[in-house]
């Protein structure tokens, strides 16, 4: 008898399992680590957006009468909501206020 059809070829049922639990794991690493990367990026932005409108008020203290910025802090003339940022032309954070008290 021909010894080539008995050869082995291809892969075994268990090795062809264990490829595919390893490609599987791998998956689903890069899903989270994806997952990851996007709530990191959100979360810089707002960041990064929240310092911008902290340097805006800052920047509006600064413009202000030294003798005015003890009255203007205590009626709280620079405290924002979402709101009051939209009116300044700035697009606030979900959820975002702003308070100099």
């Amino acid at each position: 008898m021909n010894k080539r059809i008995f050869a082995k070829k291809g892969f075994t049922v268990a090795e062809s399992l264990f490829a595919a639990a390893i490609m599987a794991f791998t998956a689903i690493c890069m899903l989270e680590l994806f997952i990851n990367c996007a709530s990191w990026l959100r979360k810089g932005r707002e960041i990064s957006v929240a310092t911008g409108h902290a340097q805006y008020i800052m920047e509006e203290i600064r413009g202000t009468d030294f003798t005015q910025i003890k009255s203007k802090a205590d009626s709280a003339t620079w405290n924002y909501d979402a709101a009051g940022l939209q009116a300044k032309g700035l697009v606030p954070i979900s959820a975002e206020t702003v308070s100099t008290s």
